[in-house]
């Protein structure tokens, strides 16, 4: 027994020390996996790269570089990234089981610009904020962005801020995010306030192609207003929500998103809007493929970009070619409302293509372009609540009544441009009648791939 009891804490001794030394292997993939994690996050604004990675036994160090896009100038600044690879440690929810536990946090002293750096350092805990990554042995990763509270006087103003934070997990393609970013307040000293209160956001997202997700996604802000006693502005919206959710049906992408305010308090005739936008039939593989030739580009140097426009031209074309197919469709309606009524307009485009496999190989004048799609166009309004704007002084003008139809109480109409036809309210004109010769000149896409 005396044996056994001797033998155990050189056995857990023993198994620590082979958990930490096979977790230092994981520790710079898991970097890595980090890195590439925060360069996809960065949306070809900028590009991540390692600059230094100091290996230990139990921790390690390494120092990523954040460059501008296309530019050869020197790194805006440098993060730091505490690596420990003990299998068990902490966090802030805290303790952890994982091959990797990383600390990132802003390298302060690589900010070349005194007063932004001094600014940064008002933050809470003198750090804007810190980010906590840990990879499983199973490479599942679990992260908490931690977002510090700041508050700072500026000229005769000030800035408060209540912090935030946001966790996140993936695994096998799957990424679940929630957080918040607490209440901002401007305050310039004169009396004009600006203020964002505590906002909240939910992302429930799959990855079914590279760069390409489906899932459900949430952003809420319960209020944001702006006061100035000065200049008698005063503007508030009251439950801002933003909705999205894409799908994919067979080998198609269908997305819907909506911006909604439930109420708008501001020296213009309005209650509430509701913009929904809805994009079906989107190619799958064509959104993956467009996603990496737009990623490819944007990684160029600007040396690179200018000696292969001609490459890039063709994989941009390309690109575009497989992103919609016909039968795509795309939708936008917008609701407005105000102490008169409603005011709804809706306009729908389909992408009927002509008649080859991508739908634009034979696109070389404006009517083929036209011929390929199919615009619809829908309003509908109140006439009280179109009383209560500016545009009640058109609505009489001979040139609207062309367009606008009064029905009762409310003013409606429709437009249609299909089959090189455009029909307005029922009635039905030739485009040629209004585009002239331009309908059938060659198209010239010169100065775009030029620019």
């Amino acid at each position: 027994m005396k044996k056994v009891l001797l033998a155990l804490p050189l056995v857990a001794g023993a198994s620590w020390a082979g958990s930490t030394y096979y977790a230092g292997t994981q520790a710079q993939p898991a970097y890595e996996k980090l890195l590439a994690n925060l360069n996809q996050a960065a949306g070809g604004a900028f590009i991540l790269d390692m600059s230094d990675y100091q290996a230990g036994f139990t921790d390690s160090v390494a120092i990523t570089n954040v460059k501008l896009m296309h530019t050869d100038q020197p790194s805006l600044f440098q993060l730091k990234h505490h690596i420990s690879h003990s299998p068990v440690g902490t966090d802030p929810e805290g303790a952890r089981f994982s091959a990797s536990s990383i600390s990132t946090t802003l390298n302060m002293d690589t900010i070349a610009d005194i007063e932004i750096r001094e600014a940064l350092a008002k933050f809470d805990e003198g750090k804007p904020f810190t980010l906590f990554t840990d990879v499983g042995f199973n490479g599942d990763v679990t992260s908490s962005l931690m977002i510090n509270a700041l508050s700072m006087d500026y000229e005769d103003g000030n800035i408060a801020f209540e912090g935030g934070r946001y966790d996140a997990f993936s695994s096998n393609g799957k990424i679940d995010v929630s957080g918040y970013l607490g209440t901002l307040g401007l305050d310039n000293g004169s009396g004009a306030l600006f203020n964002i209160a505590q906002s909240s956001a939910e992302f429930d997202l799959l990855q079914v192609a590279e760069g390409v997700y489906t899932g459900e996604q949430q952003i809420k802000f319960p209020s944001i207003s702006f006061n100035d006693p000065e200049s008698s502005v005063s503007v508030r919206l009251q439950d801002i929500v933003f909705n999205s959710s894409t799908s994919l049906n067979v080998d198609k992408i269908d997305t819907e998103s909506e911006i909604s305010i439930a109420g708008i308090d501001a020296p213009i005739p309005l209650n509430s809007m509701v913009l929904d936008t809805k994009l079906k039939g989107v190619s799958m593989e064509g959104l993956a493929n467009y996603m990496t030739a737009w990623n490819e580009v944007m990684r160029m140097s600007a040396e690179d970009a200018t000696h292969s426009i001609d490459d890039i031209e063709q994989q941009m074309t390309t690109a575009y070619k497989a992103l919609l197919t016909p039968g795509s469709r795309f939708t936008s309606e917008v609701t407005l409302t105000n102490d008169g009524g409603d005011v709804t307009g809706e306009v729908g485009v389909v992408f009927l293509g002509d008649g080859t496999q991508s739908g634009i190989d034979n696109m070389n004048t404006l009517a083929d372009v036209l011929q390929a799609i199919a615009i619809n166009l829908d309003l509908e309004a109140d006439s009280a609540a179109i009383d209560l704007t500016p545009a009640a002084m058109f609505m009489m003008h001979p040139m609207a009544q062309q367009y606008i139809r009064v029905n009762g109480s409310k003013y409606n109409t429709n437009v249609l441009v299909a089959d090189l036809m455009l029909t307005v309210n029922g009635d039905q004109q030739p485009l040629v009648n209004y585009l002239g010769d331009s309908l059938y000149e060659p198209l010239d896409f010169s100065a775009a791939a030029d620019y």
